[in-house]
């Protein structure tokens, strides 16, 4: 996605996803694949948000930067 997360504002201290935090499904023990399939999306669109949320941060920054020059 051509971004480098070092660069990114801090992240909440939300829950970690499962890209952040792989062991999660395993330790929580829930084997009804309907309720994995529900935190799965739900995983996907949290990170969709994170991903568009600092895409906007970057770009009103870039757009700051902008009207300085």
């Amino acid at each position: 996605d051509g971004l480098d997360r070092n660069e990114l504002l801090p992240l909440s201290p939300l829950a970690p996803t499962m890209e952040e935090e792989p062991l999660v499904i395993f330790v929580s023990g829930e084997d009804d694949p309907e309720k994995a399939e529900e935190r799965k999306k739900s995983e996907e669109l949290r990170s969709l948000w994170k991903k568009a949320i600092h895409q906007q941060i970057l770009l009103l920054r870039m757009e700051k930067e902008n009207q300085k020059l």
